[in-house]
């Protein structure tokens, strides 16, 4: 039965707690990833062509963040997140498995009764080329790390899942 991991997935959405030890935690944990991307030539290698790529856009910023946003992040910021973004309007849900088409939109239906209906957050302006540039980074170890790249199509255009089934198929 779907029902106890249903209720579950319920409470996580609706009622969540971010408990204090909890978030400290997880703090303490992306502290740990940020001090093993610095250790990781590829991961700097790929930190540093996001960040010369997209500049100050969001992309352009590690998804682990920094030592200092880490640090100041409170969790008053993660309920502010929590109430702003975790409504309906921006809700997408997936179902797959042996489910018919009631039954799934039963269960979504469901799953979104108790959160507010909310606001679509504004879109993200597009980012823009960056000049060319070739970056070199010194890092003392026998692996070495290349990435090539520039801004492609974003996810609007119509051809970026064509382009995106292509490019897998192609190896990338």
């Amino acid at each position: 039965s779907l029902t106890p991991a249903l209720a579950t997935l319920h409470a996580i959405l609706t009622t969540p707690t971010f408990p204090p030890k909890e978030f400290n935690q997880q703090k303490q944990i992306a502290f740990s990833n940020i001090a093993s991307d610095q250790q990781d030539p590829s991961a700097v290698a790929s930190n540093t062509f996001m960040q010369a790529l997209y500049g100050n856009f969001p992309y352009g910023h590690s998804t682990n963040g920094t030592n200092k946003s880490v640090q100041t992040i409170t969790q008053q910021n993660v309920l502010d997140f929590y109430h702003r973004y975790y409504v309906a309007k921006n809700a997408t849900i997936a179902i797959v498995g042996a489910i018919n088409s009631v039954k799934a939109h039963h269960i979504a239906e469901n799953l979104m009764a108790n959160l507010p209906s909310g606001q679509t957050p504004p879109s993200l302006s597009t980012a823009n080329a960056s000049n060319a540039e070739t970056l070199n980074i010194p890092y003392n170890t026998s692996q070495n790390s290349i990435i090539l790249g520039t801004l492609g199509i974003n996810r609007q255009n119509a051809n970026y899942f064509p382009i995106l089934v292509g490019n897998m198929i192609l190896g990338g």
